[in-house]
């Protein structure tokens, strides 16, 4: 049975000024509680007790997929004293492989260009990934793949973890993955670009997904529509959100 006990967590909680105690406090409070809760609906739950752990480290993250020039700097070299920082792309996604010797099931989104109204519209999708294979994941649904309790955000070359949010959507897209090997997701050969910068009509930089990604990442060829605010969630703990939103998918059987 895995030890929930040394469960690496990051929840996202700022920590500045005078207030860093506090917030160090803070921070301790909502990990030790939300491993408690986690142990006890682990142990509640004879399914999810049985599998716990049962696919850790047996999948590998084989790359980091990145989109546009926007996702922050990032160091190219250091000339004299100087650092050298040039942009990099954001992370949007990763692809996975199987490494164990049974199928993994899991969840993702279809995306598919609408001609009537020029948007590309999603469809959730369930599948299974076969022993050997490998399949390109948005933030998402890599986070959710690494909630199952089966796999408790454990890959064979490092770890997911996600950030503290009162929204549960925020905490799925909140997945990152960071390798065990100290090395850099966004070092070129561990990263992909899964879009084609262009110029538009007026000169500006438009991003277009390739073909062989439209798939899975067809939305990001969307413009931005208003944000809708989300109702804020009572749930402040970020493993038992990650969890309990599985739990109830499953019992929904939308996943």
């Amino acid at each position: 049975m895995e030890d929930f006990g040394k469960l690496d967590v990051d929840i996202n909680i700022d920590v500045k000024g005078d207030k860093k105690e506090i917030k160090k406090a803070e921070k301790k409070k909502f990990l030790e509680s939300a491993i408690q809760e986690y142990q006890r609906v682990v142990s509640e739950n004879p399914e999810i007790k049985q599998i716990a752990g049962t696919l850790a480290g047996k999948l590998e993250v084989v790359k980091a997929l990145t989109y546009t020039d926007q996702g922050g700097l990032k160091l190219a070299g250091v000339e004299g004293n100087t650092r050298k920082l040039v942009p990099k792309s954001e992370i949007v996604g990763y692809i996975v492989k199987n490494l164990s010797d049974q199928p993994v099931q899991y969840t993702t989104m279809d995306w598919v260009l609408d001609p009537a109204t020029g948007r590309w519209e999603g469809e959730k999708v369930r599948r299974v990934l076969q022993p050997g294979e490998s399949v390109a994941l948005s933030k998402k649904y890599f986070t959710l793949l690494a909630s199952d309790p089966a796999i408790l955000f454990k890959f064979s070359n490092g770890d997911c973890r996600i950030r503290f949010s009162e929204d549960p959507q925020k905490v799925l897209t909140s997945g990152y993955f960071v390798r065990s090997d100290d090395k850099s997701v966004n070092d070129e050969d561990f990263s992909e670009r899964i879009d084609i910068k262009r110029k538009d009509k007026d000169g500006k930089d438009v991003y277009i997904i390739k073909k062989e990604y439209e798939r899975v990442f067809g939305f990001l060829n969307n413009k931005p529509e208003k944000e809708v605010v989300a109702r804020k969630s009572d749930i402040d703990k970020a493993l038992v959100i990650a969890m309990k939103l599985r739990q109830e998918a499953m019992r929904r059987n939308e996943i």
